[in-house]
């Protein structure tokens, strides 16, 4: 395909977004297929000629779309909302087009930058203090691909900084978060090769910081190490809130890095009457949550905003010559 057929086909592309979502509700929500279909309906083998694109496109409508899930259907009340929109179907256009890399300042300054300021910008708008924004100094936001990531990544700064501050030569480390929290948080732990507590919720189903307090004084009693607490707010399966200032005051007094997963309802932060849902916010270590999801954005969008980065960067830094460029001093490098 050259730039003049490109020309002709994008648009053709364009109008069948355009009518796919104007005309979603005529849809059914959710695919009624077997598990096979697919697999029987194409080529075993890749082909050895290229297709032209009018089959393509017949092929996508009558089979790729009968066994996809129509997140965008006004019908769809499963898991969570999903964002989309027009504007930001423009945005991946335009990024797909460039089709650029950037791993560091150096390689694309423009992409560097622009996600500073734009993490800083939604890091005012849900009224995080100044600790956690690029213009603040010491902290700062960073884009990822979803929630499960952001917590990982938490987990991982968390390892990092205790391992680095601690006289243990092996401390068994213990994290702890509510048991209705996403199964994320148990990937976490299971990559990061940590013990995690699931910690009962009260009669809110909020993280129960009664229990939490006992078995954080349990574990220190039996010579174990506690160094992380996830916090929820909203969680998956019924959308409630743990109290983040009580368990603030529990992890600032423990030493403990607390991490907030607001993947669900942080996007309803960016409302100045919900910012108390993250009182104590001054004690947390990190926090995250899915512009994906309420803010009109396409997937995948996550952010993630530490109150101090250089954990994450000493645990995630690599450095090879190739890498290296004289602005490093004074620019992120989000690689």
């Amino acid at each position: 395909m050259d730039a003049a057929e490109f020309r002709v086909k994008a648009k053709e592309v364009v109008d069948f977004i355009a009518d796919y979502m104007e005309t979603i509700e005529n849809r059914r929500v959710s695919p009624d297929v077997k598990p096979g279909y697919l697999i029987n309906a194409v080529p075993k083998d890749a082909p050895k000629d290229p297709e032209n694109f009018e089959d393509l496109m017949k092929d996508f409508k009558e089979i790729i779309l009968p066994g996809i899930l129509h997140h965008q259907h006004p019908l769809f009340n499963a898991y969570f909302p999903l964002g989309h929109s027009f504007a930001s179907v423009l945005g991946t256009m335009l990024s797909d087009g460039i089709a650029g890399i950037s791993t560091s300042w150096a390689i694309s300054p423009a992409c560097t930058e622009l996600e500073m300021v734009v993490t800083d910008w939604l890091g005012k708008l849900v009224s995080l203090p100044k600790q956690f924004l690029h213009e603040g100094g010491e902290g700062g936001g960073s884009i990822q691909g979803s929630g499960s990531e952001c917590i990982f990544l938490a987990l991982s700064a968390a390892k990092r900084h205790t391992l680095q501050n601690t006289v243990d030569e092996a401390p068994r480390l213990v994290a702890y978060t509510s048991c209705l929290a996403n199964v994320c948080v148990q990937k976490a732990c299971s990559l990061g090769s940590v013990i995690l507590r699931q910690i009962e919720v009260d009669e809110n189903l909020s993280l129960s910081v009664k229990a939490l307090k006992r078995s954080i004084m349990t574990d220190k009693s039996n010579g174990l190490h506690p160094f992380f607490v996830c916090a929820t707010v909203g969680t998956t399966s019924c959308c409630s809130f743990d109290d983040i200032y009580e368990l603030s005051e529990v992890c600032d007094k423990e030493n403990v890095w607390l991490h907030v997963d607001a993947a669900y309802a942080g996007c309803a932060l960016v409302c100045p009457e919900f910012h108390y849902l993250i009182d104590g916010k001054e004690k947390i270590s990190s926090i995250s949550f899915n512009p994906h999801k309420w803010l009109l954005t396409t997937t995948e969008c996550a952010v993630l905003w530490l109150k101090n980065k250089k954990p994450l960067t000493d645990c995630l830094g690599a450095s090879a010559t190739y890498l290296q460029h004289k602005h490093q001093a004074e620019t992120t490098d989000f690689r």
